[in-house]
């Protein structure tokens, strides 16, 4: 099965690009990832972060943040991604990826923390 991308595209709201991670023909085992692209406003990232499919522990389990992993508390039913550890500077050029378990996905909740 080919790889598909869902973009979602806001005025004024950074891209979402919701992708299925490369596992070759093995369609059940695929998980996601969320990736939030965007410039850097000041504000913090939060999501909301279901339980997994299996119906123990929670969706997310990986995120990045310019390439750069974040170890902090995904492990909850909500969490903030502080970009203020990056030392970012208004308008730098922001990537976060959040890797999710197959069968569920996490909602970002203020995607308009980043601008285009």
């Amino acid at each position: 099965m080919n790889l598909i991308a869902l973009i979602i595209y806001f005025s004024n709201l950074p891209l979402i690009t919701m992708v299925p991670s490369e596992v070759p023909n093995i369609e059940a085992d695929r998980d996601g990832i969320i990736i939030l692209e965007g410039k850097y406003q000041n504000k913090n990232i939060y999501v909301s972060n279901s339980f997994g499919s299996e119906g123990y522990g929670y969706c997310t389990y990986e995120i990045r943040v310019n390439g750069d992993l974040i170890t902090d508390g995904v492990n909850s039913s909500a969490f903030e991604i502080d970009l203020n550890n990056f030392k970012l500077e208004l308008g730098d050029a922001v990537i976060i990826e959040i890797r999710h378990k197959n069968g569920c996905t996490p909602k970002v909740i203020n995607p308009g923390g980043l601008t285009l």
